[in-house]
């Protein structure tokens, strides 16, 4: 297993500001990026929490937080990106995440543009993120004070969890889609939340990050609680989850332990307020919400 601090430590020895990003690439800069933009929302978050948010050029139309970013100038949709209206910005640093936009970053490099690749699927990768966007801009105090409360913040969370939970946490169904049946797989980012707050995962044993599920599966597992991405309109979410086939069965449902209205930016995307997305999970599974 590598390390991140020592991948970092060992990039830097390459060059003046050298990282190596989540596509395994050494990235080089001769200095701190100057102007930057982002096109994954979580990077955009770190930028902005690193105290570096003047020096955002651009970004994408799910960058949407903090205020500011979501008043930058943009560049296209998440997966739709103008290459063009992305040059006229004249970045020194453009920042992509995974899918379409490692195309995107190889084109970008052919040009002469620096870009990193930024994909992070665990906590531990966040915070490396963290180091290396650090590094990149000349913040790494800032950088290692952000690390450091997180991982204390983290630590009290995951005790508070472990102490509610007694032993064995509540089985959880956590759904991304209805429509088919999509949950959050036991090996993504949001399932390490799920499991940091002590719960088992329904999606146990799917290996893909949104696996589909059938119903079936769901009704036999008898999840304790269900959670949903958003409120589907003015009817309660037990209610409509009661309305499917076999689901008033359901142990949450026979409880109303069906929640939705979720802040699901804190839950799925990768980034510094990661500790705010598990306290809201914690909040709502052990019923202090």
């Amino acid at each position: 297993m590598v390390i991140p601090g020592l991948l970092l430590a060992a990039a830097a020895l390459a060059g003046p500001l050298s990282v190596v990003d989540d596509a395994g690439a050494t990235v080089s800069l001769a200095s701190a990026a100057k102007r930057v933009v982002s096109l994954s929302p979580g990077a955009t978050e770190i930028v902005y929490a690193l105290g570096a948010g003047a020096r955002m050029v651009g970004t994408c139309s799910a960058c949407d937080y903090p205020k500011a970013a979501a008043a930058c100038p943009k560049v296209g949709d998440f997966s739709s990106i103008s290459a063009e209206a992305l040059l006229a910005l004249k970045p020194d640093l453009v920042i992509v995440t995974a899918g379409a936009q490692r195309e995107l970053a190889v084109r970008l490099r052919s040009l002469g543009v620096t870009s990193v690749v930024l994909a992070p699927a665990s906590v531990d990768g966040v915070l490396y993120n963290v180091g290396l966007l650090g590094r990149l801009l000349g913040r790494e105090r800032a950088a290692d004070a952000l690390v450091a409360r997180l991982k204390r913040r983290l630590k009290e969370l995951t005790a508070e969890a472990a102490r509610k939970a007694g032993g064995k946490g509540p089985l959880v169904y956590f759904e991304i889609w209805g429509d088919p049946l999509m949950a959050v797989g036991e090996r993504s980012y949001t399932g390490e939340l799920l499991r940091l707050a002590g719960a088992r995962n329904a999606a146990a044993g799917l290996t893909e990050e949104i696996p589909r599920i059938s119903a079936e599966r769901i009704i036999a597992s008898n999840p304790d609680v269900i959670l949903l991405p958003s409120p589907r309109g003015d009817t309660p979410a037990v209610e409509q989850v009661k309305r499917r086939a076999g689901w008033d069965a359901v142990a949450a449902v026979r409880h109303g332990a069906v929640h939705d209205g979720l802040n699901m930016d804190t839950l799925v995307r990768p980034g510094p307020r990661l500790d705010e997305g598990l306290e809201q999970l914690i909040r709502i599974l052990y019923g202090t919400h």
